[in-house]
């Protein structure tokens, strides 16, 4: 079960633009977990979620803020059908169980 007190945004955080940079969106807006649209701005702060797992298999999403950037095609031309990137904020990256722990 996904704990989210608060709407976030799918990433794949295995679709990698550089060290933080990840892709967020092919448009110019993405429903949220909470099924909102969220339309993008440059620099617009975000939460963002991704599904993992623990050492057993377990589901263990993982949770981040971020900012939305416009893609650009000057630092990765491989990924030009995306027009969004989200830079991730890494120090604030933390497993579901992790938070859960943390909030009893």
């Amino acid at each position: 079960m996904i704990f989210m007190d608060e709407a976030r945004i799918y990433v794949d955080l295995n679709e990698r633009v550089d060290k933080d940079i990840f892709l967020l969106s092919k448009e110019d807006s993405k429903v949220d977990s909470k099924g909102n649209i969220v339309m993008f701005y440059e620099n617009m702060p975000i939460l963002i979620w991704s599904d993992d797992c623990d050492e057993e298999g377990n589901p263990d999403n993982l949770f981040a803020d971020a900012v939305a950037i416009k893609a650009d095609p000057r630092i990765c031309s491989v990924w030009s059908c995306v027009k969004w990137w989200c830079r991730i904020d890494m120090s604030t990256l933390i497993h579901e169980s992790e938070r859960r722990a943390r909030n009893r």
